[in-house]
């Protein structure tokens, strides 16, 4: 073995171990296993460097230096008109992360694993596509910046949508005898399984699970007493009581519905008490409450609500109120 090669492997080891490791958080583990991807994998590579040729192609044909981003186009759900150079930073986003997915795809250890890995590194490339090749000709500041990222992971998301949605299908083929076995269920003696339902072998287990990251969910108040829920293509009603926010002494919504009221309010962002207001230290209790119903209601992985050094509170989900309340 050359010492480049055994250089790789030691790296190689030291990376696992850091993941196994029972005290780093998931956040951090799933870091480590982008970064393993990326120094086991030459089909990442070829990625990035087409995305790079195609992005520099379309920023010398484009004058991308006169379409930057109205502040007032981000007061609602979406701006009125897109420029140019947004679909190209989709584009670059989409190629690069895809060749992560295909190194995930190589090496998962589950669907479960598999899916989470793969989201991971397609909100990481979005994030650093948007903020290193767009971010200066948008013209944005906070806190209308933030809020056209989560637009941008968003569309990037729906561009990788059906090849993401083919690699998890191949998996859960590959994976499909294990999964059947561990979900078989045990035959005790003198009973009858006669009557239990044949289902078809040749076809693939779908999960049931229709999301599985923040960035699915969204949340647009209807009234002071309403929310409505958006899953992907399932939307529903609900009221302050039954997202689990009623105040039990007087049965009106308590101070986290208020504080998440007031996020809708300002696109997803807190910046201070002002903005929310409340006490900055009552703010941060009421997030603490909010991020604790979220994940009660939806269980995905991940904070919610993140605090964003000189940002504040953003949310990783879409919030917003509608033109009507």
């Amino acid at each position: 073995m050359s010492p480049r090669a055994r250089c790789y492997t030691a790296a190689s080891q030291f990376e696992q171990m850091a993941i196994d490791n029972p005290f780093l958080s998931p956040s951090k583990k799933l870091d480590l296993e982008m970064q393993q991807l990326q120094d086991g994998s030459l089909e990442i590579e070829k990625a990035r460097a087409q995305a790079e040729v195609t992005f520099l192609q379309e920023e010398r044909q484009g004058h991308w230096g006169d379409q930057s981003l109205e502040a007032g186009d981000w007061a609602a759900d979406a701006p009125r008109a897109l420029p140019c150079y947004w679909e190209a930073g989709v584009q670059f986003a989409a190629t690069w992360a895809l060749g992560y997915v295909q190194a995930a795809a190589m090496v998962e250890k589950g669907p479960r694993h598999f899916e989470k890995v793969a989201d991971h590194c397609i909100s990481v490339l979005a994030e650093w596509t948007f903020r290193n090749k767009l971010a200066r000709y948008a013209g944005l500041k906070q806190p209308q910046l933030a809020w056209a990222l989560i637009h941008f992971s968003r569309d990037v998301r729906e561009s990788l949508e059906k090849p993401l949605r083919d690699w998890k299908l191949k998996i859960w083929q590959r994976h499909k005898g294990a999964l059947a076995t561990a979900c078989e269920p045990e035959v005790t003696a003198g009973t009858s399984t006669e009557s239990a339902p044949v289902s078809d072998s040749s076809a693939p287990p779908v999960p049931e699970v229709i999301a599985t990251r923040w960035e699915d969910l969204a949340i647009r108040f209807t009234s002071d007493h309403r929310v409505q829920i958006t899953i992907g293509k399932r939307s529903e009603l609900r009221t302050y009581e039954e997202m689990g926010f009623r105040d039990g002494r007087t049965g009106n919504p308590n101070s986290a519905w208020h504080i998440l009221r007031k996020l809708a309010e300002n696109g997803g962002m807190l910046r201070d008490g002002t903005t929310a207001g409340a006490k900055w230290s009552s703010v941060e209790k009421r997030i603490q409450a909010i991020r604790k119903t979220l994940r009660g209601h939806y269980g995905f992985a991940g904070d919610p609500l993140p605090f964003v050094n000189g940002t504040g509170y953003r949310a990783r989900f879409m919030i917003s109120c509608s033109r009507a309340y």
